[in-house]
Parts: structure tokens; C-alpha cells; sequence
């Protein structure tokens, strides 16, 4: 890959936000949940449990939260370089877990690190669904980059001129099996709207 094209790539995984240069063609995608309940007669209902968030708003902030944890470790992995990432395991499912792996190992080859921290903001929540004592929360983030620049080595400014400062995110966060009210990240993906964050 071209070394410009590679930059691109890191700058647009890492400043951005990991994976999120793949663009969805659907906003918030299709959420993962739990299949349904099976009764004695082998028809499906609904669990009656109490529900593990008493409504949207609450659904909302715990997902926030769990987000700005994630963000806070990758900024801190980034700014280190890729190194120290295994932290961000107990943050992520599994499979999204591989794909935070694989970015902050090409930081790593790369010798470059980043500079300054991505924030997020006006998160919109897209939807909540709960089943068998699985939450899934999708909601849309604003992320910022312009705070941050992507550096060599040598200390010299790496960052694309042509990036965009300003993208919206999909984020999709589910239940952990220990404790359904906390939240993990199992997908973030670019958005085309991005009319909440003008």
C-alpha cells in the first residue's frame, strides 16, 4: 500500500474511530440481539423479566458511558502508539475486540502515534431492544478530531490534510453476560447523515 494511502488509512481508523472509514449503507445497521424464548409447547413469547433499563433515556446513558470509556482507552492506546492496547479487551465484544487488534498493530509497524485526543458528542439514540436479558443499544455519536494530528517517529506531523474533522458514528453496544446492565462496544461504523453534527 502506498505510504500515503496507508496514512489515510491510520488516520482515518485511529483520529476517527476504529472501522468507522467503513461506511454503513443503512444508519445503525441491523442490532444484534437474543432469539426470543422458547415455551413447553415450542412456541416463542416475549420474556417477562423486568426490563435491565426502565426506559430509553436510562438505555441512552449507560450507552454514553460505556463509549466514552472505550474512547478514553483507544485515545490513550493511540497516543501511545498502539502499545498497551490488551486493555481494551474488557471494553469491546470479542469479535470487535480483533478488529481494535489489528488497528493499533499497523499503528505499531508504523512508528506513528497520535497526538491529542478525539472527543464525541450529541448522541442520538437509535434504537433499544431487550431480550432475554440481552440489552442491545445502537446510538449515533459526533466525533471530533480536529485536536488531534498523527506523528512520526521524528515528531513530524503525518496527519492528511484532507481528512475530515467532523463524521458521524454508529455505535452498536450490548449487554455483558455477567451483568446485563453494562454495556460493551460490538460495532462502530461511519455514517452518511451526518446532520446532527453541523
Amino acid at each position: 500500500m502506498p505510504q500515503r494511502a496507508a496514512l489515510a488509512a491510520l488516520a482515518c481508523a485511529l483520529l476517527i474511530g476504529t472501522t468507522a472509514c467503513a461506511v454503513a449503507d443503512e444508519p445503525g445497521g441491523e442490532p444484534r440481539s437474543a432469539p426470543p424464548a422458547e415455551t413447553a409447547d415450542g412456541s416463542t413469547a416475549e420474556p417477562t423479566a423486568e426490563p435491565i433499563f426502565a426506559s430509553d433515556e436510562e438505555a441512552l446513558a449507560a450507552a454514553v458511558e460505556a463509549y466514552e470509556a472505550y474512547s478514553a482507552a483507544s485515545n490513550r492506546v493511540a497516543n501511545a502508539g498502539g502499545e498497551g492496547s490488551g486493555g481494551i479487551a474488557r471494553l469491546v465484544s470479542p469479535e470487535f475486540d480483533e478488529v481494535v487488534q489489528e488497528e493499533f498493530a499497523a499503528l505499531r509497524d508504523s512508528g506513528l502515534r497520535m497526538s491529542g485526543d478525539a472527543i464525541h458528542f450529541a448522541p442520538v439514540l437509535d434504537s433499544h431492544e431487550e431480550r432475554n436479558r440481552v440489552a442491545t443499544v445502537t446510538v449515533t455519536f459526533c466525533r471530533d478530531v480536529s485536536g488531534t494530528r498523527l506523528l512520526r517517529p521524528d515528531g513530524s506531523d503525518a496527519t492528511p490534510a484532507d481528512r475530515d474533522l467532523i463524521q458521524a458514528t454508529n455505535v452498536v453496544l450490548t449487554s455483558v453476560e455477567r451483568d446485563s446492565a453494562t454495556l460493551i462496544v460490538s460495532s462502530a461504523r461511519r455514517v452518511q447523515d451526518e446532520s446532527n453534527c453541523q
